[in-house]
Order: C-alpha cells, then sequence, then structure tokens
C-alpha cells in the first residue's frame, strides 16, 4: 500500500480531544499544528501531528467567540484563524489562542451575505474566499474582509454548482472547490475563471464508484507535491489527482471521511464519523517501503471478462428485470441475510448439460455451469421499488473446479466491473430509510471458504432450498427444475424440506437453515441441520456459553450472536432485528 496507518486519536464525546462530528481541518505546518472543527459540539480544537490535544474554544451561541455548527477552518500568513459557521451564517476570525478578532458576513443573499457557508480559503495575498453553500456560489473577500465579487449559481455546466462544499488553493492562487451534490471538482482563476473540472465522465454531475469518480466528495486539499486529495466520503476513500484533474491514487479509510489535510511530510490526516468507534482522526503515512513497488492489482483470471455485460445477462441493463433467454431463475427459500438486500438469481445451463441430483446429499454440476447473483439496494431518496445494484457474483465451474467472482456496478447501472477479489471491497449504502451501512464484497478466499464447506459447493440450489412454491406456480421449484430438464437423476421419494407444528419454531428453523447450516453442518462445526437443530442446541454447551437457555434469551449465546451482529459472521453490517426479534420470542416460549 502506498500508505499506511500511522496514528489515530478522537472518539465519539463532548470530553477534550473528542468528537462529535469533525468537519474540516486546516495543518499548520510551521508549528506542526492540526485544528479541526468540532461541528457538534460547537468549537475548534488544536492538535499536535502525533494526537496530542493543544487547545480548544468555543461554545454554542451566536455571540464573539461563540460557534454554531463550525464547518471549516483556514489560517492567513499573519497567523490568524478563519473559521466559518454554517448556521450563523459568517466567518469569524480568532488570533491563534481564540481570541475574537472579527466577523464577515451575515445571513441573506446579496453581495457579502451567506444561506449556510461551508468552506473557506486564503490566497497569497490573504484574500478571503468563502463557499456559500445554500446561495450555490463563491464569494471572495479582500484582506479587511471587504466584498469583492462572487461566481456561480445553481447547474451542472461548467463553473455552475450544486450545492459547492470545501474549497482550497493551491501556492498558484487556482482555485480548487468541491461541488458535492454533483459529485465533481472544479478548478477556477482567483478571478473565477473556469479552467477544468473531474469526476464521472468527465464530471457530468453523476455520480460513481470507480476510479477518478466521486460520491458526495467532502472537503479537499493541496499537498506538498501540487497534487489535490478529495475525500470521497460516501465511497469511503481519499482520491488523489494532479491540478489538471488526472487520476494518480486511491487508498480506502474507515468509515466516512469528512476531513483531509496533508502535511509538508506527505503525511495524510482524516476524519470519519461512521469508522470503527466513529469520529477519529487518522494520519496515514507515506509507505516508503511501498512506493517502488505499488501498482494497479492485476485481474483475479485472464480469462474472465472484464465487464458483466459480456455475459450477455442483463442485455437491458440498468433494467434488471430481462435476462438473456438462456437464464434459469431460482429463489432460495431461506435466503442469506446480506443486510436485508434484494437479489437477483440466476444461472446458465451449457447446452445438453443438467445437474446430476442422483446422490441427494452431493449434487454434481456440468462443467460450464455459471451461477450469478446480483445484490441490489434503494438507495436514499429513491423509491424503494426500484433497487440499485451494486455487486453480481459469479461462480463458475470450468475443468472441474469452481472459479469465484465479483463485478462491481457502475453508479448508472450500464454495466460492471470485475474486481481484483484479493482482498474484501466494502461500499458505503445510504438505503431509502436513511440508514447508512457499509456493503462487503468478500474476497475469493472468503468466498471459497463459506462454499467449500458446503456439499455441492454452490449455496442456496439444494433439495431443501428449492422445495417451495414461487407466487404464481401451482408446483415448486423443485418439481419444475425437473420437469424441465435442468435436474436429473431424480429417485422419486421424499424431497427434504424445513417442518415443524410451530410456525415459529420452522421460521427458526428456516432462517438457521440459510444463514448457519452451510458450515454448521457437522462437519467442522456442530450441526444445525432443522432435523437435529433442537437437540444440539437447547441446553447445549457452545465456545460462548449456552446456545439457547428456555425461557431466557439473554442468557442463550445463538441470540446474543444474533442480535450483536456476529452471525452470520462474513459480509453482515445490519443486524436483522426482525429475526432477533423472533427469535427472542420463541426462545422465551420455548419450554424444556
Amino acid at each position: 500500500s502506498f500508505y499506511v496507518l500511522a496514528t489515530q486519536w478522537g472518539g465519539k464525546g463532548t470530553t477534550d480531544g473528542s468528537f462529535r462530528t469533525p468537519y474540516g481541518s486546516e495543518i499548520d505546518d510551521l508549528n506542526h499544528i492540526i485544528y479541526i472543527t468540532d461541528c457538534r459540539n460547537a468549537r475548534v480544537q488544536k492538535f499536535g501531528l502525533d494526537g496530542t490535544l493543544v487547545g480548544a474554544w468555543g461554545t454554542l451561541g451566536a455571540g464573539e467567540g461563540q460557534l454554531n455548527t463550525p464547518a471549516d477552518v483556514k489560517l492567513d500568513s499573519d497567523g490568524k484563524v478563519y473559521v466559518v459557521e454554517e448556521r450563523n451564517h459568517r466567518v469569524q476570525i480568532f488570533d491563534e489562542d481564540g481570541g475574537h478578532i472579527g466577523f464577515v458576513g451575515s445571513y441573506g443573499m446579496g453581495a457579502g451575505e451567506f444561506n449556510n457557508p461551508l468552506g473557506v480559503a486564503l490566497d497569497s495575498r490573504n484574500d478571503l474566499y468563502v463557499v456559500d453553500y445554500g446561495n450555490h456560489r463563491i464569494q471572495k473577500f479582500s484582506p479587511d474582509g471587504n466584498f469583492l465579487f462572487s461566481w456561480g449559481t445553481y447547474g451542472t455546466a461548467d463553473g455552475e454548482f450544486n450545492g459547492p462544499y470545501y474549497i482550497e488553493i493551491d501556492s498558484q492562487d487556482f482555485v480548487y472547490v468541491v461541488d458535492r451534490d454533483n459529485h465533481r471538482v472544479q478548478k477556477f482563476t482567483s478571478e473565477g475563471e473556469f479552467v477544468t473540472k473531474w469526476g464521472r465522465n468527465g464530471g457530468d454531475g453523476t455520480s460513481g464508484y470507480l476510479e477518478g469518480e466521486f460520491d458526495y466528495p467532502h472537503e479537499i486539499a493541496v499537498g506538498p507535491d501540487n497534487n489535490v486529495y478529495v475525500a470521497d466520503t460516501y465511497n469511503g476513500r481519499i482520491q488523489v489527482h494532479t491540478s489538471e484533474g488526472e487520476f494518480v491514487r486511491t487508498f480506502e479509510v474507515s468509515g466516512w471521511p469528512k476531513t483531509v489535510a496533508v502535511d509538508q511530510a506527505g503525511t495524510v490526516f482524516v476524519s470519519d464519523v461512521l469508522g470503527v468507534g466513529g469520529n477519529v482522526v487518522s494520519a496515514w503515512a507515506v509507505n516508503l517501503a511501498g512506493i517502488t513497488e505499488w501498482s494497479p492489482p492485476a485481474s483475479v483470471d485472464p480469462e474472465l471478462p472484464t465487464l458483466l455485460s459480456e455475459f450477455d445477462v442483463y442485455p437491458a441493463a440498468p433494467d434488471l428485470t430481462v435476462h438473456t433467454g438462456a437464464a434459469i431463475n431460482y429463489e432460495p427459500e431461506w435466503p442469506l441475510w446480506s443486510n436485508g438486500s434484494e437479489k437477483d438469481r440466476f444461472l446458465l445451463m451449457p447446452s445438453n448439460e443438467s445437474v446430476d441430483i442422483s446422490d441427494s446429499n452431493k449434487w454434481d454440476f456440468p462443467d460450464g455451469i455459471k451461477f450469478f447473483k446480483t445484490f441490489s439496494y434503494a438507495r436514499d431518496g429513491e423509491s424503494a421499488q426500484r433497487p440499485r445494484p451494486i455487486e453480481t457474483r459469479l461462480i463458475w465451474k470450468r475443468d472441474g473446479d469452481w472459479t469465484v467472482a465479483s463485478y462491481l456496478w457502475k453508479a448508472d447501472g450500464s454495466d460492471a466491473e470485475l474486481l481484483d477479489g484479493s482482498e474484501p471491497v466494502d461500499i458505503p449504502v445510504v438505503d431509502s430509510a436513511g440508514t447508512a451501512f457499509r456493503h462487503i464484497v468478500p474476497s475469493r478466499e472468503e468466498c471459497n471458504v463459506c462454499h467449500q464447506a458446503s456439499p455441492g459447493f454452490v449455496l442456496g440450489f439444494s433439495e431443501i432450498q428449492l422445495n417451495h412454491q414461487l407466487p404464481g406456480h401451482s408446483s415448486t421449484q423443485f418439481s419444475r427444475l425437473i420437469e424441465s430438464g435442468t435436474l436429473s437423476g431424480f429417485a422419486g421419494g421424499p424431497v427434504a424440506k424445513v417442518t415443524d407444528p410451530d410456525e415459529s419454531t420452522r421460521l427458526v428453523k428456516g432462517y438457521v437453515q440459510g444463514n448457519c447450516v452451510q458450515c454448521h453442518n457437522g462437519g467442522v462445526a456442530i450441526d444445525f441441520g432443522h432435523e437435529t437443530f433442537l437437540q444440539n442446541t437447547v441446553n447445549v454447551a457452545g465456545r460462548d456459553g449456552i446456545l439457547i437457555v428456555p425461557g431466557d434469551p439473554d442468557q442463550s449465546s445463538l441470540y446474543r450472536l444474533f442480535s450483536e451482529g456476529g452471525m452470520p459472521p462474513l459480509g453482515v453490517q445490519l443486524i436483522d432485528r426482525e429475526t432477533v426479534d423472533l427469535l427472542g420470542s420463541w426462545i422465551t416460549e420455548l419450554q424444556n
């Protein structure tokens, strides 16, 4: 990796050194100090570059020295500190110890007035630039606070803005503006003349997840190398470009990065609000040993298409309801939880082939068979009826062995690109309910661990999972797949199914069948199969205590695992609250 984590500090709270939404930052290289606006605590905090607290000031209010939603901080060449206050609609000027000096601006839409200002920057002449977020413009002031001029209006054209956020100025006085809701960076002269822009499709105003694309970027900084560093918030990473917008590199960080600042040594300081613990500042130092070794990752397999469209499985993308004519859809009765995502599953069968199910315990899949599973979420501000795809996983049998791969969808849903697969990838998502979480794409190794533990390798495509009716059909999927010739060799007799006279018990057994049995099948772990589930869990000691204590969910280790997010163990960030409630009620009513 080009960067390594050098140090980290903070945490959520109101005490000195902790944060409630760190929002803007500035480095004083001369004194080796970093200033951070602690937004919801209404204060500015100063730290040494090792995280040692040096000082802090500010209380909530509108008077001199008081702050309301401090969003950004910058220093001029004389050491004065400029803090932009979003909800006080002004810039407040302090000395380096927090002593009040003066104000610039007030609420309004006229010249020198602000509507929720966010970013602030100063050029080599100490002229002041303020991002007037709500008025979609940049305003420029003289060093003594007199209004000079402004530029920008609402829109997506060059020089127009849609919710501009933060601003930075390089050593040549070029101005870089994060045009947040247009998912791009725009570059201007100090007179407001447009120079260039970058983002998805050159900065057309749409979001994306690939290199050089942004999804609601936040703060921006210019490093000693004159490269431009951007906190690409919803993509969970920092992106680095040249001053002309050419992509240089990217690196992932924990949570949603909000602030970014770079010191003279090239160390990148990043704050986040949703990482492990949240509200922390991390310092990422240049990995000197890794600079000569760094290169883009190689493809997982040269024979795999780099684009999902090359399989011709979604000929009408982004409409995922249309598959290639050869696609055979299926839906397991007890699906894996996977953060509650919508899933589209189907297989492509080679000509004149079928799955031999004569051994009901281990189905024999023909060479060339491909299984596809697409994960989709309804996003924030979008209809829950039209979920957007984020990832498609492929399982492909070739020459007797299984190949696993993942394809990451572009933001517009037009296609998906092959991931390297050497490491897990997590992608920030805000769903239609406004819940923020990260969709986790497992590495190839993690995929193989789960699939190899299951007889037949393929999860969700088995007798017990297919033995149910889908709406609009009078027979089970299992029966219809036999009739169509997809499955062959069935010897007849009873077909496996999760059953129980008690409906709650049946639902608990079924959920465990879909989420646990791939590993807990009597091989290397205790058997959670539906026929033995009760005898292997009720009053049975597991690694972390009694698995199920009748009448007492809190003392049941299985309940604790599900309620704390410990099961399923991979690829899950959101807890399935509906199932946790079901399991808790079921254990409460359970009798010895």
